[in-house]
């Protein structure tokens, strides 16, 4: 009885540590529009907990010369030059971010990457990439296996490699964690993307033995995944 109460502490402490403030969710993130023409893109805030009583969001614009961007939030909309604010919030309610792209007569595509992250939980940042082109074709990339993030062989010793895939262009990063949240590894530091697939080698050489979380963070959200080292 006392090993099994020791074992539930020890779930319960995992799963706390996986908690999170709040998640973000968005309807679209790659639109074609005519050249001239404006998009609104809508960022959703939602099972907001205690701690995410504020939230600061920051935009980084990658768009052609000649275009606009801006955000709005909280019922106002920002000047184009301000790509940081904070957003106070209610947790009953969910709140949302828009991020207004106008392009104009020329033909090209443009993005824009918004990040928010809870003031009480600074280590919780939801990233999402906003596409907006007026070029006549748009090419859509499926990834041939059906998961976006896998590991193979899992388990493994001493060493696997992990395949992801981007289906929209934009920033992503692979991060590796241990069950109890800790930041093992950068397996792929964030940084732009084009669509595609693409694959690292994990070497566990130096890491003891367990179960550990890949965490894949991209254009269309975030994605974990678990695997297993055995020594």
């Amino acid at each position: 009885m006392k090993l099994m109460t020791t074992i539930g502490a020890l779930l319960l402490l995992t799963v706390s540590a996986w908690a999170q403030c709040s998640t973000m969710t968005w309807d679209e993130t790659f639109v074609y529009v005519e050249p001239g023409e404006e998009h609104e893109f809508f960022a959703y805030i939602t099972n907001l907990q205690a701690e995410a009583d504020s939230f600061t969001v920051n935009i980084v614009k990658e768009i052609p010369d000649g275009w606009t961007s801006y955000m709005c939030a909280e019922g106002a909309c920002l000047l184009p030059m301000i790509t940081t604010t904070r957003i106070e919030v209610v947790p009953e309610y969910p709140d949302t971010v828009t991020v207004h792209i106008i392009s104009n007569d020329e033909v090209g595509e443009g993005s824009v990457h918004l990040s928010v992250t809870p003031d009480g939980c600074p280590e919780e940042v939801h990233t999402v990439t906003f596409t907006l082109s007026t070029a006549e074709q748009v090419v859509v990339y499926t990834p041939e296996t059906t998961a976006l993030l896998a590991a193979y062989p899992n388990p493994f010793n001493p060493a696997t490699t992990v395949t992801y895939g981007v289906t929209h262009p934009g920033r992503a990063g692979l991060t590796l964690y241990a069950l109890d949240g800790r930041r093992v590894r950068e397996l792929v530091p964030a940084a732009y993307h084009q669509v595609g697939e693409y694959s690292v080698q994990l070497d566990g050489a130096g890491l003891p033995s367990g179960v550990y979380i890949l965490a894949l963070r991209t254009a269309t959200g975030n994605h974990h995944s678990k695997i297993t080292l055995i020594k």
